[in-house]
């Protein structure tokens, strides 16, 4: 391989790791039930924060509230995916790579 292929190979991987860097430092916020359930969390898929409004919260529904609960996880954690295929995918167009994002 020649030296500048080489190169620009190595500042791929270089954007490529800063790129996984920010989206694993970035914070993703998940809603359900017009905001009233909201869901925090991390680029690695770690949930930071649950905010829910007491409005929602009915003794005699706890399904209901479960099923707003897992709407807003799985929005956020939804974000975080198309995050990370958008940012990076950037660096595989044109390259077929099983396996890679």
């Amino acid at each position: 391989m020649n030296p500048m292929m080489m190169k620009k190979i190595q500042k791929m991987q270089r954007d490529m790791m800063k790129a996984q860097q920010e989206i694993e430092q970035s914070v993703f916020t998940g809603s359900a039930a017009g905001g009233m359930v909201t869901v925090e969390a991390t680029g690695t898929k770690q949930i930071n924060k649950i905010n829910i409004n007491p409005s929602v919260v009915d003794p005699e529904d706890v399904e209901m509230l479960e099923d707003v609960i897992l709407l807003a996880l799985n929005d956020a954690l939804r974000q975080v995916d198309e995050k990370t295929e958008s940012t990076m995918g950037q660096f595989t167009k044109g390259m077929n790579i099983p396996g890679l994002f």
